[in-house]
């Protein structure tokens, strides 16, 4: 059906790494573009297939 761009700041790579899995249990297809430190934590960009997105 479509994509949605998300992005994520998290204080820590474990934050973002559960973020990232809360995404995953919750739509279809995910798949992350880009994952990397900056000076305030981690920054991630994935993108997840919009299809039966599960509650």
């Amino acid at each position: 059906m479509g994509e949605v761009l998300i992005q994520i700041y998290a204080g820590s790579a474990e934050d973002a790494d559960k973020a990232v899995q809360v995404l995953k249990h919750s739509f279809p297809k995910t798949w992350i573009e880009k994952y990397k430190p900056f000076s305030g934590g981690w920054f991630v960009r994935l993108w997840c297939e919009l299809k039966e997105v599960k509650a």
